[in-house]
């Protein structure tokens, strides 16, 4: 359905910019078309066989029939005759635009490429199927060149918004943030989704200052997203900064009580600022409004320690949870609060093996089963689900650490001390790193402007 959203759409935009003047086609073509229009798929398939069964040299029959096989995705056909229509019809960019997707559909990455640059070489500089080409390139994640394709249409189209914010989300993409900011900054008038763009544009420049009121600005012209409170406190809080981002959070939560996203940030910041009780409450509302959603669950499992009376709410929850999906997460997550709540258990074993049988690949399982096993003082099974555990997840520091223990108790010295070494170079990478962090998003200073339809707070 996406290649045939795509098709469509580079159809709407360059069919008749590039055909105009060249004569009517057939009635019958014309009728096929105008009803792929208005939906009618079934009966414009059916006329366009007939067509093809006539004329099985028409390059444009060929061209539409492989535009309703990729909609239909039946790649093998539209392959067929795309690549004809392509061959049929030489000077088209319209062929090879759709030869471009079937190929990057069906895994042919380099001879898609080598399509779409035929395309653009058909019709050079044309900004309606630079637009098309932008999307191809998007798909295929070259989004500089994505990028640069958009911009063509945009040069074109100056006061086409959605345009002008697809090509900073694709700079962005790119990691031309700075060329981003300038195409936003072109931009008149600033609406609010620009200014959002604005500030994801000056906080990935690392010009976080401007990022704040940018963020600010796009919240005062449209109160009623969400996710501008969201930005702007998710921000916030990657500087170390929550005490903004709770009151930011605090205001869109009463706002916007069923947003799973502010709340999440909303616990995220009150554990930021040590408010423990406060994070699991959020969380677990979270959980109740979502029960279906492993979000809530995620955010509080360095907070079960913590949990106390609220841990058999939490347990509840999350049997009801496990009872409904098979999620490897929330019988790990499930495995920690039963523990937890009574420790002699039983239980938790079965649970996070049942968790690795879901998913082999989920290391938090593997690591939680090597401490139940070593305080069973099974020494060689505790071992084996730390070697899995590093084996998925080599950064994990605790894991190597915890082997080089158990290597040191079964009499393995040599390899103790490799993972001793392991341990020690992981701990240094983790402690420049963060150090890095700090000096690159150091606490900001703030002041929290209300939306135009609140007062300011006193």
């Amino acid at each position: 359905m996406r290649a045939s959203r795509w098709l469509i759409a580079a159809h709407a935009s360059i069919a008749v910019l590039l055909c105009q003047g060249v004569g009517d086609p057939q009635q019958a073509l014309r009728q096929a078309i105008e009803w792929i229009s208005a939906g009618r798929i079934a009966d414009a398939r059916q006329l366009l066989e007939s067509l093809e069964r006539s004329q099985p040299e028409n390059g444009e029959v060929l061209y539409r029939l492989g535009v309703l096989d990729l909609r239909d995705g039946d790649q093998t056909a539209a392959s067929r005759r795309l690549e004809r229509a392509a061959a049929l019809t030489p000077g088209s960019p319209l062929p090879w635009l759709a030869v471009a997707r079937v190929r990057l559909e069906t895994g042919r990455r380099e001879e898609a490429l080598d399509a779409a640059k035929k395309a653009d070489g058909l019709a050079p500089g044309h900004p309606a199927v630079g637009r098309a080409l932008a999307m191809f390139y998007a798909q295929a994640e070259e989004f500089a060149q994505a990028a640069e394709f958009e911009l063509r249409w945009l040069r074109s189209n100056p006061n086409d918004a959605s345009s002008r914010l697809r090509t900073m989300d694709l700079l962005l993409r790119a990691g031309q943030a700075k060329k981003a900011i300038e195409v936003g900054r072109q931009a008149s008038p600033v609406t609010a989704e620009l200014h959002a763009a604005l500030g994801r544009a000056y906080r990935a420049g690392g010009d976080s200052a401007a990022a704040v009121e940018s963020f600010q600005a796009a919240i005062q012209s449209d109160p009623a997203k969400p996710e501008f409170y969201g930005e702007l406190a998710a921000l916030f809080l990657d500087h170390r900064t929550p005490e903004p981002a709770l009151a930011i959070l605090n205001q869109a939560a009463a706002k916007f009580p069923a947003s799973q996203e502010i709340l999440r940030l909303q616990g995220l910041a009150l554990y930021a600022l040590g408010r423990n009780a406060e994070a699991i409450d959020v969380f677990i509302r979270m959980a109740k409004l979502d029960p279906d959603s492993e979000a809530a669950f995620v955010s509080m499992e360095t907070l079960l320690p913590d949990a106390g009376e609220q841990l058999p709410e939490i347990i509840g929850l999350l049997r009801a949870f496990c009872d409904r999906r098979q999620s490897a997460v929330g019988l790990h997550l499930l495995a920690i609060a039963v523990s937890l709540e009574t420790p002699q258990s039983a239980e938790p074993e079965g649970l996070l093996r049942k968790s690795i049988g879901i998913r082999a690949d989920y290391w938090p399982a593997y690591y939680a089963l090597h401490e139940i096993l070593f305080d069973q003082g099974k020494w060689k099974e505790a071992a084996a689900a730390l070697e899995k555990t590093v084996a998925i997840h080599p950064e994990h520091g605790a894991a190597h650490f915890r082997l080089a223990q158990i290597y040191g108790r079964l009499g393995d010295r040599e390899r103790a001390a490799s993972e001793r070494r392991k341990h020690h170079e992981i701990a240094e990478r983790i402690r420049v790193a963060a150090e890095e962090r700090r000096e690159k998003m150091p606490r900001l200073s703030y002041e929290v402007a209300a939306p135009r339809d609140e007062p300011a707070a006193p």
